[in-house]
């Protein structure tokens, strides 16, 4: 039995791997046997090695940036114009994955959202082949823990309802934001269902070594591209820029707390990383050990492994704070998107998101020193792990594949977990 997950699984940033590796783990508790396999539909065929060239003359960030001085309609001709001839290229192996799959899950992540056509020519090019697949009786599909954003333009609804030709199976989402966005832009499928995200299962696919207590970590400072956050921002962006981070973490040093500077991956996240712990402000903790970088995460295992270690967090990145929230590490969230604070909502943690613009570096500080003082009970990670997988059953059960009663997720308890 052969399951195709479709999504961005090997994006530079690994939170979207961690989302697939966690999707198989899941899978693997639940179907013994069955053969998992990841379709990135952006194209790539595995993680990227070092490359840092995001921030050159022919980079991504740069490409957004011009892309981000054009209008609406233009931005969508040169997309659409550039990826036509792109998925063109992947449509064969595309059918053969396909053709070799008995079923298809479309998700995790936010990839249900239309900016400048980039999923939605993506994902109707993936519904035309999935219903044409098997010699045009289609694969059964479902959705499951996709993200929602408002705001579609008419062609990328369009695109979207190209799903409604497939063996519809499941419209599983991972926050009740994007099931009001489904239900105000899509009127095709079944009823949307709530399917947490996988990454709650983080610290059950990558358990933490026992031994040690996991509070005495430094404080872990999650950096992203600044440029990168607004292109992609529904509002205001909370501890935005490189200078306040700089700010941040030197203040987070004041107070007593080492700190790590990481990020989830991403090109352009690990050029901005370089530029704060190279500035001089931080020069003496850098040189003391006060402050210091994890090194660009290449695989999801390495982000598990930087976000296990840490004893709080400061993140806006939304899978190294769902990590945090499975492993047990107290985080700040920082606003950008509603993803952010709807994941922190549904976990409880909801008094530790910060989404104005205008927060300061101490309401940072001063946040973070309340959700260290108020831990994530396990418990209540450990119940949030295991209704992820029994959502995951559910899809499975969907796609009419023979799943039995869903075990428990498995994650530790305890401080020496």
């Amino acid at each position: 039995m052969r399951i195709l997950q479709c999504g961005v699984a090997y994006s530079p940033n690994v939170g979207d791997g961690l989302i697939a590796a966690c999707m198989a783990h899941a899978v693997e508790r639940l179907l013994p046997g069955a053969e998992f396999r990841s379709l990135d539909i952006a194209g790539r065929e595995g993680f990227a090695e070092e490359d840092r060239r995001a921030g050159g003359p022919f980079g991504r960030a740069t490409l957004l940036r011009l892309l981000s001085a054009l209008p609406p309609s233009l931005r969508r001709f040169a997309v659409r114009r550039h990826l036509s001839a792109k998925l063109s290229a992947l449509e064969p192996g595309w059918r053969r994955a396909l053709e070799e799959a008995d079923a298809v899950i479309l998700g995790g992540g936010q990839i249900l959202a239309d900016a400048d056509l980039n999923f939605p020519l993506k994902i109707g090019r993936l519904a035309r082949l999935a219903a044409e697949a098997k010699g045009g009786a289609g694969l059964p599909l479902a959705i499951h823990a996709a993200g929602v954003t408002g705001g579609w333009s008419g062609e990328g609804r369009t695109l979207f309802a190209l799903l409604a030709d497939t063996r519809l199976a499941a419209i599983g989402l991972r926050d009740a934001g994007s099931v009001e966005h489904w239900l105000d832009q899509a009127d095709f499928g079944p009823p949307p269902m709530l399917t947490r995200d996988p990454g709650l299962l983080t610290a059950a696919a990558f358990p933490r070594p026992r031994g040690g207590d996991r509070r005495a970590g430094p404080v872990g400072l999650g950096i992203a591209d600044p440029a990168l956050l607004s292109y992609h921002a529904e509002g205001g962006v909370a501890g935005a820029g490189i200078d306040f981070q700089v700010a941040l973490a030197a203040t987070l040093a004041a107070e007593g707390n080492d700190v790590l500077l990481f990020c989830n991956g991403a090109e352009e996240d690990a050029n901005a990383l370089d530029c704060v712990a190279a500035h001089p402000r931080l020069a003496r903790l850098v040189a003391s050990g006060r402050v210091r970088a994890a090194p660009r995460p290449l695989v999801p295992a390495a982000l598990a492994g930087i976000v296990a270690g840490c004893g709080g967090m400061v993140a806006h990145r939304l899978h190294a704070l769902i990590a945090a929230y499975s492993y047990g590490v107290p985080a700040v969230a920082l606003g950008w998107d509603r993803k952010v604070a709807s994941f922190h909502e549904q976990v409880g943690r909801g008094a530790y998101t910060l989404t104005d613009g205008a927060a300061a570096v101490e309401d940072i500080a001063a946040t973070l020193r309340r959700a260290v003082a108020d831990p994530v009970p396990d418990i209540e990670r450990a119940a949030a792990a295991d209704a992820a997988l029994q959502d995951m059953a559910r899809t499975l059960a969907a796609l009419g594949l023979p799943v039995e009663t869903a075990p428990r997720a498995g994650v530790a308890r305890g401080t020496a977990a």
